[in-house]
């Protein structure tokens, strides 16, 4: 797996080691494939073709893995991504990707679940959600970053979801502007009120 655009373009992404297995049913990472179709319908709503679409912007990569929606915006200068994932073995493939690529400065790495993620001071200007297929955990996600005031007025949030499954309702104050999909997976990009 590799890094699709930006500084860090072609590098691999660390998605194991010798001491670290994760099993493949419990990982899916982002393909490369997904995540550039992600940064070029990004160019709608942040920028042109001229400009990096994420050039200043504050990321958040929720449900993240092994982190390589993140490590993407960060290749494609967001300014600060965080990494938020329940599990600590996937957050160990985070800092050692960011650690390869001397970015760990622009990151922050988050044990937490995503259910219930508690307060938050900073404002992110998008925030990329794949949780694991078929649990239904979109709703609860959404109400914990309600909860702890993760969203701002215009927050781009973007939900990774299987395409077969059945798509819950997401809170009325979050509008749908687009779903694509990708193959076996849905992309479905919501706005927050301004």
């Amino acid at each position: 797996m590799r890094i699709v655009a930006g500084k860090y373009k072609n590098r691999k992404l660390i998605t194991a080691t010798r001491t670290i297995k994760l099993e493949a049913k419990k990982i899916r990472p982002t393909t490369e494939k997904l995540r550039a179709a992600v940064f070029n319908i990004l160019r709608n709503f942040f920028g042109d073709e001229h400009v990096s679409v994420l050039k200043g912007k504050k990321v958040l990569d929720l449900c993240c893995g092994i982190g390589s929606f993140g490590v993407e915006a960060l290749s494609r200068e967001a300014s600060l991504v965080a990494f938020i994932d329940n599990c600590y073995q996937h957050l160990e493939i985070v800092k050692l990707n960011l650690e390869k690529l001397d970015c760990i400065s622009n990151a922050r790495v988050v044990l937490a679940n995503a259910q219930d993620l508690g307060s938050n001071s900073e404002i992110y200007d998008l925030i990329y959600i794949d949780p694991p297929y078929r649990l239904n955990l979109l709703n609860k996600i959404i109400e914990s970053l309600q909860r702890g005031n993760w969203l701002n007025k215009n927050t781009l949030i973007i939900v990774e979801s299987s395409k077969k499954e059945v798509r819950e309702k997401v809170d009325d104050k979050l509008t749908l502007i687009d779903r694509r999909e990708y193959g076996n997976s849905c992309l479905s990009f919501y706005r927050t009120p301004s």
